[in-house]
């Protein structure tokens, strides 16, 4: 964990140097999902969750050139943070995320629709949105999902 945190001091410097360049802002925002992950295995959901947001936010906000890998991680972002909330058993919350990256991988697969990774990702989305569905107040919309 030490190592990440020093790597999330030293990418916070780089990125705040001047102009908000891709590259820098998307190093930072995946040591932060790696920190979310530590957390996760520590039990510090509440922590995990927060730091994810933070990923999501650096991604959303700064990346404006949209591109496909970018918008990709900010599904993934927005996928882990509905599995924590949805183990926190806040089905609402977890929606609100799934919806989010359930957009984005829709918008990826229909402008890129040979890449794999997309649909694959895509799947699981879906499959997850199902769930929170399934077994919260949506039964039967998750069926479209499945």
């Amino acid at each position: 964990m030490a190592a990440y945190q020093e790597a999330r001091h030293y990418r916070q410097k780089v990125a705040s140097l001047g102009a908000r360049h891709a590259r820098p802002l998307a190093d930072l925002a995946t040591t932060l999902t790696h920190i979310a992950e530590l957390l996760v295995r520590q039990d510090r959901n509440a922590e995990a969750t927060t730091t994810y947001r933070q990923a999501g936010e650096i991604l959303q906000d700064a990346l404006t050139d949209e591109l496909p890998d970018y918008l990709a991680d900010i599904a993934t972002v927005d996928d882990q943070v509905g599995t924590l909330l949805a183990g926190y058993k806040l089905p609402d919350e977890a929606r609100l995320a799934y919806d989010r990256a359930l957009a984005i991988r829709v918008r990826l697969v229909k402008e890129h629709p040979n890449v794999e990774r997309y649909r694959y990702d895509l799947a699981g989305t879906r499959i997850n949105l199902a769930h929170v569905l399934r077994y919260g107040k949506a039964p039967r919309e998750s069926l479209e999902l499945y």
